[in-house]
């Protein structure tokens, strides 16, 4: 299943990868209109920095996975730079440090968290106990 709030992206989605096994649903990644715990895997790709709120966004990705399910995220990183979220007005978009996102989803419960940056990208795994 595909998500997304745009319906432009959506719909861009449906030409690409449409299938019968492939659904899309149009939805705000803070507020995902899913039960607690029915979901396998999370993954997100270079949109968590373009989320309004990416905490939010996080908390919901944990809470709709089930235990044992995983989550896998490439976002833009700082690298070594302090300070929480900082915003790039020009970009309107999320820059975040090393161990932010790590640390948040360690907070909601998530284990096995690892984080790997590529120069300005960081991937981030982890698994709901």
């Amino acid at each position: 299943m595909g998500l997304d709030i745009s319906e432009p992206m959506l719909a861009r989605a449906v030409r690409a990868e449409a299938g019968p096994l492939v659904g899309f649903l149009r939805a705000d990644a803070q507020r995902l209109p899913l039960r607690d715990e029915t979901v396998d895997a999370v993954v997100s790709m270079a949109a968590l920095q373009l989320i309004p709120d990416p905490r939010a966004a996080l908390a919901e990705m944990a809470r709709v996975l089930r235990p044992g399910g995983r989550l896998a995220l490439m976002v833009p990183t700082a690298g070594r730079s302090s300070g929480l979220w900082r915003r790039l007005p020009s970009a309107g978009a999320y820059v975040f440090g090393e161990d932010e996102l790590g640390d948040i989803l360690e907070d909601h419960g998530l284990v096995g968290v690892r984080t790997k940056n590529f120069g300005t990208i960081q991937w981030v795994r982890a698994k709901r106990a």
